[in-house]
């Protein structure tokens, strides 16, 4: 249960502390006094929406701060949840939010940092607010389908058709973009065949160009380098003056002084090693001079083969070796598009697979909703006569929705189906006799529409474990005898859950085991707000101010005293029923 709630510096409050009690726990006090404000307070610290406009005016920043004291289910549920967020579990739960006037604002839980989304996750297990906008939210369709999916359990079956509905979009989704595309696919296959075959005849390996520029230039300057290495050759071997005959003669006349001077010897050594260096080497030029190619056909084959290497680069990659990645990657493309074929009978055998799973999914959905519509229903209409609606018809209509864009086939029947299932569901009132079943929308005043969501919560509460349910003005467009009946209702629900009630009526608050004044205040220009805890006289003067205005007169005391009598004895009553 919510044990504590400390807000500062938040719109209109300054600084208050409440303590709350187990039970029935209510609010009250003159419009505008910020009644609202604090369940606002309680929304902010569970998750809700952050804006600097909640800063109080003149403050760097706003501080709400909630204990909760758990035990049983929530505690074991919360305690899950703190640890798979890496939390130490805790009997006592302590939950901050604060925020700056910039517009930053911070989570804490037990005085470590979170995400705001695990306040979220939960105040889901703590807290239930039933607003003044949830009357409005009622209207709508969605939220009369999320009150009949929470009273049948089916929440989690929901979310398996909704987990189905989104794959089968998805795949149809692939699936179509294949279908579509495989005019434009098969023209992409026929540029990478040609593409390939272009690359594959050319025989490319890699460095070839490099080795065809090297023999390009030796067949362009054959002349040359013939008649280069030729007299190279003359010059060193073949000629009159040849180096060759030089070294000789060279030699014969040192060996001839050494026999009369050996301190020449080594002289005679170098020449003689340099008559064979001279020798291999002429060897070795006439043989390269022989070996040059005077071959115009051959240049021309040369600069053939470079020219379609050229343009092979300009178009697929710098070199060989990228030209030859592209081919591969092209093959690798090329084999996945002659694959879509088969790739579309697989999605086509998958969507199928999933459409019969959905199917089945959602038929289980609509009967068990069916099902529970007609017990929610009979339990609402229960609810209403205790509430004073004595003659009110209920009808959760449920319905198989038009086909549409996307549809199943259940039973033989095609059906419109989203994320939520293949049910269009619809609350129908007739509020008084002879008045045809209408939407509630159409037929239902404030008030009947306030008592119809207490009906609601209250139907709804028997199988929810959420420990702290709030009502914020659930009693708007009720009058004094309908309010003492929603009283009882909510100190009903107080024997199972810890109730928070802000109520402008004395009939509701009568009921109350704690009751609370909250007060405007105006000091130093600035308004505040005030709360106090009433003891039993402060409780028989807010209730006769309620009932009479003020003055309080011994008039106004007296009723309120009967409404206080009235509400210990129904009390008494209905614990001993």
């Amino acid at each position: 249960m919510l044990a504590e709630l400390h807000i500062r510096d938040f719109a209109i409050i300054s600084e208050i502390n409440i303590s709350f009690s187990p039970g029935f726990n209510a609010f009250t006090g003159e419009t505008g006094a910020g009644k609202s404000i604090i369940i606002d307070a309680l929304d902010l610290v569970l998750g809700g929406r952050a804006s600097p406009d909640m800063v109080r005016t003149g403050a760097s920043s706003s501080l709400i701060q909630a204990m909760f004291v758990l035990e049983g289910d929530v505690l074991r549920e919360v305690s899950e949840l703190l640890e798979s967020n890496g939390l130490d579990p805790s009997e006592e739960l302590i939950i901050t939010r604060e925020i700056s006037s910039s517009g930053r604002s911070s989570a804490r839980i037990n005085g470590s940092l979170v995400p705001v989304t695990l306040l979220r996750q939960l105040g889901e297990n703590l807290v239930d607010i039933t607003g003044q906008s949830e009357h409005l939210v009622l209207l709508r369709p969605s939220a009369q389908r999320d009150v009949l999916d929470h009273y049948a359990g089916a929440t989690d079956l929901r979310s398996e058709v909704s987990q189905l509905y989104n794959e089968i979009r998805q795949v149809q989704s692939e699936l179509d973009a294949l279908v579509s595309g495989q005019r434009e696919a098969e023209r992409r296959a026929d540029m990478l065949r040609y593409q390939i075959e272009e690359i594959s005849s050319a025989d490319l390996q890699p460095g070839e160009d490099e080795e065809l520029l090297k023999r390009r230039n030796l067949l362009a300057n054959a002349e040359k380098l013939a008649q280069l290495a030729d007299n190279a050759y003359q010059s060193l071997y073949s000629s009159s003056t040849s180096a060759i005959d030089q070294l000789q003669q060279a030699q014969s006349l040192l060996e001839e002084l050494v026999r009369f001077d050996n301190s020449l010897s080594s002289n005679l050594d170098m020449i003689s090693e340099a008559v064979v260096a001279v020798e291999e080497a002429s060897l070795s030029i006439r043989r390269y001079r022989d070996s040059i190619e005077f071959d115009p056909g051959m240049l021309e084959v040369v600069e053939e083969r470079l020219d379609l290497i050229n343009r092979l680069k300009r178009k697929y990659g710098a070199t060989i070796e990228e030209i030859l990645q592209y081919r591969d990657s092209a093959e690798a493309e090329l084999s996945d598009i002659q694959n879509s074929d088969e790739k579309i009978r697989k999605l086509e055998t998958q969507l199928e697979n999933l459409r019969q799973q959905l199917a089945q999914k959602a038929k289980a959905l609509s009967s068990i909703r069916s099902k529970a519509a007609k017990d929610l229903g009979r339990k609402i209409e229960q609810e209403l006569k205790d509430l004073l609606m004595t003659n009110a018809q209920i009808e959760i209509k449920v319905g198989y929705k038009q086909p549409s864009d996307y549809s199943i086939s259940i039973d033989g029947t095609e059906v419109g189906i989203d994320q939520t299932g293949a049910d269009d569901i619809e609350l129908l009132v007739s509020p008084n006799p002879g008045e045809p079943l209408k939407p509630i929308a159409k037929v239902a005043s404030g008030g009947e529409i306030s008592r119809i969501m207490l009906a609601i919560r209250t139907v709804l509460s028997a199988a929810d474990n959420t420990p702290t349910l709030v009502f914020d003005e659930v009693d708007v467009g009720i009058g004094g005898r309908s309010g003492r009946i929603v009283g009882e209702k909510l100190a009903g629900l107080a024997s199972n859950h810890q109730v928070i009630a802000i109520t402008h009526l004395a009939q509701v608050a009568a009921y109350a085991d704690t009751h609370f004044k909250i007060t405007k205040v105006i000091q130093d220009n600035l308004t505040t707000t005030r709360v106090d805890k009433l003891d039993r006289e402060g409780i028989r003067h807010e209730l006769a101010a309620m009932l009479g205005g003020m003055p309080v007169t011994d008039r106004s005391l007296q009723s309120a005293d009967e409404l206080i009598d009235l509400a210990k004895r129904s009390r008494r009553l209905s614990l001993a029923s």
